[in-house]
């Protein structure tokens, strides 16, 4: 009685998976325009679902269980990333998530709605995979006859080899039991390649004049530059254009970023790298804090964005072991980090000791619900407030396409930059002497917030179908007026809305002291020189297997800018809110 039971059920299972797919089918071959490659993909497509049906109807039951799990979890990935995402998940995207995989309590927590439908169709994958097939029906028997237990592997790693073969691409599309599956194979051989290497020593002299002050190096999360007030007219208000007695701002104006995910462009700010061998260098190279140790300067890294010794961004124990002074902020809600980071810099710039400062702020990521306070709510109307208070990351997006719902997100967004950042530099301008210390600003990519109309839920990491407006940062230098360290201003003017990620790194190696020859020669060039940057940023920065960066123009008259008239409510005061929490110093 159970096996009748159990068959058609096995059956159904199968049923609702094929069924559930048809629709991405379309949509991939929708994109096709040759005959010979839609003709192609279908025969694949076909090929692979064949596979997964043979896989179910093994006879070993350890072996079916063993690509039961498989194919659930690959479905997971594929399919969940597909709900949250609106587009397929590429083999950068693939790795972008590897790296990312320690937040995934908060994407679940945010986007459950689309993974618990993934969640449910993966069960059916699962359960329609790992049930005992009914052998009396002759087809079942046919297939068990001939069935072999490796054609599922073998659908795996042939997958992988084409996709090897077209430089990381032609996996998308496809069924999702067994793109990233193919994708993790190509990760290992990736892993063990000539990409990934020893560390090298540093092997730059010290040479050069060498700032006697702080160095403070703030990367804020998900800032788009011309939504600040120093870059244009529909910006909101920073504090960074008031007039200062004894504090200078020296804006390079829109900058372009490394690439549009935070971990990719992290591990550039911090290794270093230029724009044909960014990938070596971020494996092989020393990082900004041995550089700064061996310089004499004691290491600081503040995370506004993690509690409890989380790491991020690709950061490794091995590289946190060069940082002196690890600071997350355990106790502070979301809403007072950026003002715990404040008051924290202020507390380390006033001391007497020399020290290069690392900060990755909270910022304007989504969710951007809850990431202000009500008193500076001054664009209107806004999303709904109250859901998202602990979260840092990720935001339940669902519906949004476009109209009011895109209007309210960007009226919240500007909320959060007026909190985040305006108040922030408030503090920071207000309170710190500035004599002591050199800052450097900027983001670690922008925002696409949809003027354009553009289908898709996601704000930023779009990949080859990136928007400019998702590369476009700000950068800005802020020291004491009488300072003469260094000559900022003698390019400032020649590198405004000409300046990129790439000149970070040198720059920030020369106010260390070291050779500006040996800087430039395996760095680039810095900001105290003439740039003459391409202006682009990197759209597939995962390049493997032959293919090539894609490179995305910025054109500032071609950036989307939001109706100059949309949300804008009466102006507001600025204030520092009082924050209680006390940093928690891990070393």
């Amino acid at each position: 009685m159970i096996k009748k039971i159990i068959s058609p059920l096995k059956i159904l299972f199968l049923t609702i998976v094929i069924l559930s797919s048809y629709d991405i089918y379309f949509q991939r071959l929708d994109k096709i325009d040759s005959v010979v490659s839609a003709v192609f993909y279908s025969g694949v497509f076909l090929l692979l679902f064949m596979l997964f049906i043979s896989a179910a109807y093994i006879k070993n039951n350890g072996i079916r269980l063993f690509y039961a799990v498989l194919f659930f979890v690959a479905f997971l990935i594929e399919d969940g990333y597909f709900g949250i995402m609106g587009y397929f998940l590429s083999y950068s995207g693939f790795i972008s998530l590897l790296e990312a995989v320690g937040f995934a309590g908060d994407a679940f927590s945010q986007f459950y709605q689309e993974i618990l439908v993934t969640l449910l169709l993966g069960i059916c994958v699962l359960l329609g995979v790992v049930l005992p097939p009914n052998s009396a029906f002759k087809f079942v028997y046919g297939v068990q006859k001939y069935n072999s237990v490796v054609l599922p592997l073998i659908g795996i790693f042939s997958l992988a080899g084409l996709i090897f073969i077209k430089g990381g691409e032609g996996g998308t599309g496809l069924p999702a039991m067994f793109t990233p599956l193919s994708y993790y194979v190509l990760y290992a051989y990736d892993k063990l390649s000539s990409k990934t290497g020893v560390r090298q020593p540093i092997t730059i002299e010290k040479t050069g004049k060498k700032s006697i002050k702080d160095i403070v190096y703030i990367i804020d999360e998900s800032i788009r530059g011309d939504y600040l007030d120093i870059n244009s007219s529909y910006g909101v208000r920073t504090n960074l254009k008031t007039t200062y007695d004894d504090i200078e701002v020296i804006n390079y104006g829109l900058a372009s970023s490394v690439t549009t995910c935070s971990a990719e462009v992290n591990l550039t700010l911090r290794y270093g790298g230029t724009r044909e061998n960014y990938l070596s260098m971020i494996y092989t190279m020393p990082s900004l804090w041995s550089y700064a140790q061996k310089a004499g300067m004691r290491t600081v890294y503040i995370d506004a964005q993690r509690t409890h010794q989380q790491l991020q961004n690709g950061m490794t124990w091995k590289e946190q072991e060069a940082i002196d002074d690890f600071i997350q902020f355990d106790n502070a809600s979301i809403l007072q980090r950026d003002q715990a980071v404040a008051r924290k810099l202020v507390e380390l710039i006033n001391n007497d000791t020399q020290e290069f400062i690392y900060v990755n702020k909270m910022g304007g990521h989504f969710p951007v619900n809850d990431k202000y306070p009500d008193k500076v709510m001054r664009y209107k109307p806004v999303l709904p407030r109250g859901r998202f208070l602990t979260v840092g990351d990720t935001g339940d997006k669902s519906g949004f396409a476009g109209g009011n719902a895109w209007l309210a997100y960007r009226n919240s967004y500007r909320n959060t930059l007026l909190w985040n950042v305006g108040s922030f530099f408030f503090v920071l301008l207000t309170q710190a002497n500035l004599n002591k210390a050199t800052v450097i600003y900027t983001s670690d990519h922008g925002q696409d917030l949809h003027e354009r109309g553009n289908e898709g839920k996601n704000t930023h990491c779009g990949g080859i179908n990136a928007n400019i407006e998702e590369g476009i940062v700000p950068l800005l230098v802020i020291k004491q007026k009488t300072s003469g360290d260094f000559d900022w201003k003698k390019n400032a003017a020649l590198n405004k809305n000409k300046s990129s990620h790439f000149n970070l790194f040198p720059t920030l190696l020369l106010m260390m002291g070291y050779d500006k020859l040996e800087v430039n020669k395996v760095y680039g060039t810095s900001l105290f020189e003439h740039v003459n940057d391409p202006y682009t940023f990197n759209t597939r920065f995962y390049a493997h297997f032959g293919l090539q960066p894609e490179w995305k123009k910025i054109v500032p008259a071609e950036i989307a800018a939001p109706d100059s008239n949309e949300g804008i409510g009466s102006e507001i005061s600025l204030l520092q809110q009082p924050v209680s929490e006390s940093a928690k110093v891990i070393r």
